[in-house]
């Protein structure tokens, strides 16, 4: 039992010696006794309330972020030997510590627009200062490439900001997804990404279903009041609200007007259902997604017992719909 014991105290006498050459700072004023510094007011700030403890860990975020700064200055991180990563990891770290520590929401999009501007910030203090950081005036080829950077990074946070942009308008308005981007200098279709079902599709097949409900199955004469004006438009837009209720919300939904068209036949009734989008499209004239119906007079003999009190022949209705078809409208 002695041997056990004496052989785990040498294993965790070899472990603290490793683990202290590995976390000793060099010297006391170092990046790692920073970066040491950082996790004690974390674990620090963890055992208070209050603002004391947003204050500790506050200046915890302070400590790491100069210490791996100051890391990274001391072996700069770099992509084949050319592209320097430090300042867009110390950039990423500062506006984790702003957007998601101080504001408490990473999910803001201002923390990649801004993103490129804090690296620019951090390139030009670190061309403005010497090793001890000492305020200087960089000579011109120096000065000349921080305002080449300058503008590269303004273009990247200006492209960062026209995509989150796009995406909202996107998410905001889905049926754009489905528009010609050919004649766009900015937006291209990714073309093995298949488009989603449409929405206006989605709204035009939800309306049909019920309205073959409302039409199938009548007789001839109720059926005719039905598709009569105004009553028709009135029950064709009680059943295109409901449909659009049970959608999920978005700005574009009242923009999905519905019309129908009505004409007679030897055998029956056209009855045309049109989805129409009002809102922005490629063209300028907007989308229509419509389905011809075509509404049929079926003849039902009367049964056996009823043949006993009338002889007369009952017309009823059938409605079949053909397959939805898209077009664009023109101006």
């Amino acid at each position: 039992m002695q041997n056990v014991l004496d052989i785990f105290k040498k294993f965790l006498d070899e472990v603290w010696k490793w683990l202290e050459k590995q976390l000793k700072p060099p010297m006391v004023f170092s990046a790692q006794t920073l970066v040491l510094l950082s996790f004690y007011s974390l674990f620090t700030g963890i055992l208070t309330t209050g603002f004391t403890r947003r204050f500790i860990i506050a200046c915890g975020w302070m400590f790491f972020i100069t210490g791996i700064a100051w890391l990274m200055n001391e072996k700069p991180i770099r992509i084949n030997n050319s592209i320097l990563l430090n300042f867009w990891i110390t950039g990423v770290i500062i506006c984790l510590f702003v957007f998601g520590y101080i504001l408490e929401d990473l999910e803001q999009l201002e923390l990649w627009v801004t993103l490129p501007l804090v690296v620019m910030l951090i390139t030009a203090i670190n061309d403005f200062t010497d090793t001890n950081l000492k305020f200087y005036i960089p000579n011109v080829p120096t000065r000349q490439k921080l305002v080449t950077l300058l503008a590269v990074h303004l273009l990247i946070s200006c492209w960062l900001q026209f995509f989150f942009a796009a995406n909202n308008l996107l998410n905001d308005y889905s049926s754009l997804i489905g528009e010609n981007f050919r004649n766009s200098a900015f937006v291209i279709k990714i073309p093995f990404v298949p488009n989603p079902t449409e929405k206006g599709e989605i709204i035009l097949s939800s309306v049909v279903a019920p309205v073959k409900v409302k039409l199938n199955n009548r007789s001839w004469q109720e059926m005719e009041g039905l598709l009569q004006l105004p009553d028709r438009k009135r029950w064709i837009e009680d059943i295109h609200r409901a449909v659009l209720g049970r959608l999920s919300p978005a700005k574009e939904n009242s923009l999905w007007k519905m019309d129908t068209t009505v004409s007679k036949e030897d055998w029956g009734y056209d009855l045309e259902l049109f989805s129409i989008w009002n809102g922005p499209s490629s063209n300028g004239g907007g989308i229509k997604f419509s389905s011809k119906c075509q509404i049929k007079k079926i003849n039902t003999s009367p049964s056996e017992i009823n043949s006993q009190f009338t002889s007369k022949v009952s017309s009823t209705s059938k409605m079949e719909c053909q397959k939805i078809i898209k077009t664009r409208r023109r101006l």
